[in-house]
């Protein structure tokens, strides 16, 4: 058989078992986690200009600086509007597409065609990999991961005499678009350093200096990344952040080869501290692996890159798990990059077993390696299903985690969307009872308001407004309260207020113009529609306000 016909089979088999795991995901809704911040709320997406290019490289997620993320988003909306199958079906097109170059890039590092092959399949259907696919909002992981991979690809062409230096520029071209997808690929340069200890290169003066442009361009990245991530890390203490990085890492080990009871979050809700089994067993846990690694197999090149390419792409997820008052101690997302070296090691085994096997009981290779891939699928079908709404989503918390305060609020606000209030208020006051949250007060403030209870909507939207001063949608709902009430100018009061804290919220814009517009302040309203209508033209209600003036 040709290389080129053996390459377009190799190809065709990956997209064939993606859409067979991930094709009906397809159809799934956006989700609100991250996916009404970042696309279907956000109008940079919805336009493809000069304006919203700009707005894409000079702001964050709010905590990521993601522009090629965004502008990928732009571009689906571009061709298929805010329909959910275009991002789904981009995402589901990059995952195959890592998945082939995580074939690529471990044949070329190996030479062994076969452990590349089975490695990129693991890849590919492995159900911690489906909270990247299945959510529109994991474009960042799969697009940050397309380009990581590639990077490494071209650095590992590096040592073809023929094609060096381009191969290197394009190395260093994919890094930087690997970091505008998303910076925690920054510790690729150590990558490369693991790559040349795996192929026992010479480490020489020429060697360090093509690091170089890698290490300043994680370093500016870094920087940057500190900035979006500052309120995270002032959460995060480091003595918390070494505990939970060595649970959340002893989880990522349990889960890879046993992925049951998966979730959109993994919450928390008890002191962080070393005197928890919950903490003190997996520090020891990985303490013992950690020296297992160094002493039994210091000299085996293999087990340590696979080793050291898990814990230095894991690495700079570890000051994440504080957000916002919440706790979370793993995230499947985290470890869609690290699972390469854990599948690297898994294969090696695999196939010393089937050698070991092979000497008593003669059975074909593929045999135990499909077993394991249908295993595997199964399970990434059922998890990519999980992501079919909201509802879906966060329920399948609630059944891991009756202690989510988050879930319950999430699953609350659904019910609310779906006019079920008695449902909603039961699972909202579920949410409180976990834990008094401004979320939880807030939607039960809509709840409120859908019955018609004036009163019970300035209550509960005081009590989230006094949890979180920020909360813009409490202010808002609170001013409308007011404004119902005939206290216009508390309402003003209420809705500048929220202005203040997001000045170019399209929503505040609007809520303070209709005010203003019922109270005859004409001038004021057009001057704020004005505002409005440069972040979102296409904004109907923004016309209609305009009309009435």
């Amino acid at each position: 058989m040709s290389k080129n016909k053996e390459s377009v089979i190799i190809v065709i088999l990956f997209f064939v078992i993606a859409f067979l795991i991930y094709g009906l995901s397809l159809t799934n809704d956006f989700v609100h986690f991250d996916d009404n911040i970042l696309i279907f709320d956000n109008p940079a997406v919805h336009q493809l200009t000069p304006a919203t290019i700009a707005w894409v490289f000079t702001h964050f997620d709010p905590e990521l600086y993601i522009p090629l993320t965004f502008l990928s988003f732009q571009i689906d909306h571009l061709i298929g509007g805010l329909n959910p199958f275009i991002f789904h079906l981009t995402n589901l097109i990059l995952h195959t597409l890592n998945a082939l170059l995580v074939y690529v890039f471990l044949n070329l590092l190996t030479k062994r065609k076969l452990l590349a092959i089975i490695c990129g399949l693991i890849f590919l259907v492995h159900p911690l990999n489906a909270e990247a696919v299945a959510w529109a909002s994991g474009r960042k992981d799969v697009l940050s991961a397309f380009f990581f991979l590639g990077s490494l690809i071209f650095y590992l062409k590096t040592s073809n005499e023929r094609r060096a230096t381009s191969n290197y520029y394009a190395s260093i071209i994919s890094f930087v678009l690997a970091l505008l997808s998303k910076a925690s690929v920054i510790l690729l340069p150590l990558i490369l350093i693991l790559i040349d200890y795996k192929n026992d290169r010479r480490v020489d003066r020429k060697s360090i200096l093509k690091k170089i442009p890698y290490f300043a361009l994680s370093g500016i990245f870094g920087i940057v990344a500190i900035f979006g991530k500052q309120s995270v890390l002032a959460d995060s203490p480091l003595k918390d952040s070494i505990l939970m990085a060595s649970k959340s890492t002893v989880f990522y080990l349990q889960k890879f080869l046993m992925p049951f009871d998966l979730s959109v979050i993994y919450p928390y809700n008890e002191n962080i501290s070393i005197t928890s089994s919950e903490f003190f067993v997996p520090l020891i846990v990985l303490l013992v692996l950690i020296a297992l690694i160094a002493i039994k197999f210091r000299n085996n090149r293999k087990a340590t890159f696979g080793s050291l390419f898990f814990f230095l792409m894991l690495a700079p997820s570890f000051s994440n798990y504080a957000k916002a008052g919440d706790v979370f101690f793993a995230s499947d997302r985290y470890v869609y990059l690290p699972i390469i070296g854990l599948i690297y090691i898994f294969v090696l085994i695999l196939f010393s077993l089937i050698k070991s096997i092979n000497n008593k009981i003669r059975i074909p290779i593929f045999v135990i390696p499909s077993i394991i891939l249908i295993f595997f699928g199964v399970l990434a079908f059922k998890q990519s299903l999980v992501w079919k709404n909201t509802d879906t989503l966060f329920t399948n918390v609630t059944k891991h985690f009756d202690y989510s305060d988050m879930a319950f609020n999430k699953v609350g606000a659904q019910r609310f969307e779906q006019g079920k209030l008695a449902e909603a208020e039961e699972h909202l006051m579920k949410s409180l009872e976990i834990k008094p949250n401004a979320r939880a007060y807030y939607n039960l403030g809509l709840v409120r308001l859908e019955q018609d209870d004036i009163e019970g909507v300035v209550e509960m939207n005081l009590k989230a407004i006094e949890l979180d001063p920020k909360h813009v949608s409490a202010y808002l709902n609170l001013g409308y309260a007011y404004w119902k009430k005939g206290m216009q100018s508390d309402a003003e009061i209420t809705f500048k207020k929220a202005l203040s804290i997001k000045p170019d919220d399209v929503d505040v814009l609007t809520n303070l113009a209709g005010l203003y517009i019922s109270m005859e302040r004409p001038s004021e309203a057009r001057e704020l529609l004005e505002r409005a209508i440069k972040i979102d033209p296409e904004d109907e209600y923004v016309g209609g306000l305009m009309e009435r003036i």
